[in-house]
């Protein structure tokens, strides 16, 4: 403890006396007395002689220590692979592993995006879930080897949508890795496709679902489908350009300029005859259309009774 410092403030620093001459003795007997050392404060200091440590020592943490000798192994949040009993899974492959359920959804397929290790030392997959395209409760083509993937959103607290949710697993969960291409071209048969369930898969869509964690998790609330784009960011992918795919779709257009020409009709082709038939006119365009390019229109019909 440190020492106190005890000021005394009963003693007079002066005593008031009656004004005398300054030719007087005791005039200068009274200026000595005044600049004297008894007419200071008195200051008296008290010095403990307890030997009772009274210190603060605050807890401190030894950063220096060998965790090493500790019980609890370290922590690594991130990992690079997971070697599993079917081999090392690495980020960007899909597993497929032990079915699991979203909502009505079963789960087969897992594109691995993370690894981590809990606290406990356990190690769990992160991913995105996907389908089989035949369990999307038939809204998808029925191929075996088409999956869609599955994002899952739920609604915060402040009424906003939040990143989809993943999915996790255990390394005990993978059952085995497979190839898997991701694209929004059109649909085609894998030229390796083998009956043995191992061939390439493909994955052209996506299905968003959204939740009210305050309201039932196993029904959301909206869903829906996606084609999948270059956007995405998603590994393993053939993209192609959105223009590419319209043209597909309705064909190309004709840039040059019309040229007539003349082509003999073979035989028995002036026998051959077309009905066109137009079941939704509406203003007549497709049949005007078909009329120009030489069909004789029988029929043109429509729901509406204007037209």
């Amino acid at each position: 403890m440190a020492p106190a410092l005890i000021v005394d403030l009963t003693s007079e620093i002066t005593t008031r006396r009656p004004h005398l001459p300054p030719d007087t003795a005791a005039h200068d007997t009274r200026r000595e007395r005044e600049w004297s050392s008894a007419s200071s404060c008195t200051l008296d200091i008290e010095i403990s002689d307890s030997d009772e440590d009274t210190s603060y020592s605050p807890p401190f943490l030894d950063l220096t220590a060998d965790l090493s000798e500790s019980n609890v192994p370290p922590i690594e949040p991130f990992l690079s692979q997971v070697v599993c009993r079917t081999g090392p899974i690495q980020i960007d492959d899909l597993i497929k592993i032990r079915r699991q359920t979203i909502g009505s959804l079963e789960i087969d397929f897992l594109l691995v995006t993370s690894f981590i290790v809990e606290s406990t030392g356990e190690t769990t997959i992160y991913g995105m879930p996907l389908i089989r395209c035949p369990k999307a409760l038939g809204r998808l083509v029925q191929d075996f080897y088409e999956l869609c993937l599955v994002h899952r959103f739920e609604r915060r607290g402040t009424g906003s949508w939040g990143d989809y949710t993943p999915l996790s697993v255990r390394p005990e969960d993978v059952i085995q890795k497979r190839n898997i291409t991701f694209t929004n071209r059109s649909y085609t048969t894998p030229p390796n496709v083998s009956r043995t369930g191992d061939g390439q898969l493909t994955c052209r869509w996506k299905l968003e679902c959204y939740y009210n964690s305050t309201a039932n998790t196993t029904k959301p609330t909206e869903e829906a489908f996606k084609r999948l784009s270059s956007n995405d960011d998603l590994p393993h992918g053939n993209w192609v350009d959105s223009a590419t795919l319209k043209n597909n779709w309705r064909g190309s257009s004709i840039t040059e300029r019309f040229q007539s020409s003349n082509i003999k009709a073979g035989p028995g082709n002036h026998r051959r005859q077309y009905t066109f038939f137009d079941a939704f006119a509406g203003a007549g365009g497709v049949s005007r259309g078909a009329q120009n390019a030489g069909f004789k229109v029988r029929y043109a019909v429509d729901k509406a009774t204007d037209v």
